[in-house]
């Protein structure tokens, strides 16, 4: 089934320079619309090594509006996890409705990684799978969205991206992927089949999509995105009215106070250029802490406050 996602599918730069901001201006829009229909989303980004999944992730916080949306990047599992059935790690970190949820790794990672191995046989497998159709099942019955991406490589692509990738890497890669998977591709990909055809089904339809070329993935992501929030919204549309937003005003400060606020700059600008170069290298260190912070098992919690339209979405995109 994986050979329509290897027949070398490219966007030109010009391309996709053109029908990029149409995309996003689109999905923002629907974004909102599901936000006051109430909609949770389940976004499923799974794929062979060396697809492009991070980078999809970082680019769907560049185009969606970050303050309605969560990403989850599932590892490894902690001693609380383990002492609890499979599932519970997932569903306890899925969406509110009308915001949007990003699973980056999921309940089909394990199975798929202990099959490829050898550490699950085939009937544990598909009882696996058996349990993860019962999920979405009871979530897209309750309303939930559920939209599954699977990126693909094929064998040689792999090879040649993962070269190319660990003679630019800095560091070692964490833990979870240590191993070479890359040595056991089509047993990954006998098991990621078998995956992809048991558990596709209407409401929780798998999509493959070919990764050789970054802006090709990137710009099918975004339109499959599309057309999943569309179906969905004329589905709320045929049921019910949408609710009605319920964002509160913003409150305003009392007349003659002088507060903090007062005080603020407002005409301070920045150069592009400078603006360009600063931000790249505020985002590469920021990356760097980031990784510090996750090896030394750290937390840290960034609070934005501030008027509409203050750019509050945009500042959380570019850390993100």
């Amino acid at each position: 089934m994986f050979e329509s996602a290897e027949l070398g599918r490219e966007v030109s730069k010009e391309d996709f320079d053109r029908e990029e901001p149409r995309l996003r201006e689109h999905l923002l829009v629907a974004q909102r619309e599901l936000r006051v229909a109430e909609v949770p989303v389940i976004l499923i980004v799974s794929g062979v090594e060396a697809a492009g999944k991070g980078s999809v992730v970082n680019r769907l916080n560049e185009w969606l509006d970050t303050r309605g949306m969560v990403t989850h990047a599932f590892w490894d599992e902690t001693d609380e996890e383990r002492e609890r059935p499979p599932m519970w790690r997932f569903v306890r970190r899925l969406p509110a409705r009308g915001q949007i949820g990003i699973l980056f790794g999921s309940w089909y990672s394990k199975p798929i990684i202990d099959r490829a191995l050898g550490e699950a046989d085939k009937s544990e497998f598909d009882q696996s799978l058996d349990r993860i159709a019962a999920l979405e099942r009871m979530l897209t019955n309750d309303g939930a969205l559920i939209v599954k991406l699977w990126y693909h490589l094929s064998k040689k692509a792999q090879k040649k991206r993962l070269e190319s990738k660990r003679k630019r890497s800095k560091r070692p890669a964490p833990a979870p992927f240590a191993r070479d998977f890359a040595k056991h591709y089509d047993a990954f990909a006998a098991a990621a089949e078998r995956a992809i055809r048991r558990t596709d089904t209407g409401p929780c339809a798998w999509h493959v999509i070919e990764a050789s070329d970054d802006r090709y993935r990137d710009m099918a992501t975004g339109t499959i995105l599309l057309e999943a929030f569309r179906h969905r919204l004329d589905e709320v549309a045929r049921q019910a009215p949408p609710a009605p937003s319920r964002a509160a005003p913003v409150p305003g400060v009392p007349a003659g106070e002088v507060t903090v606020l007062d005080r603020v700059d407002l005409t301070q600008t920045i150069e592009e250029a400078a603006y360009d170069e600063e931000r790249r290298d505020l985002q590469a260190r920021l990356n760097d802490l980031s990784w510090k912070a996750w090896d030394q098992r750290r937390t840290a919690v960034a609070v934005f406050e501030g008027w509409d339209a203050a750019g509050k979405g945009g500042a959380i995109r570019r850390l993100t």
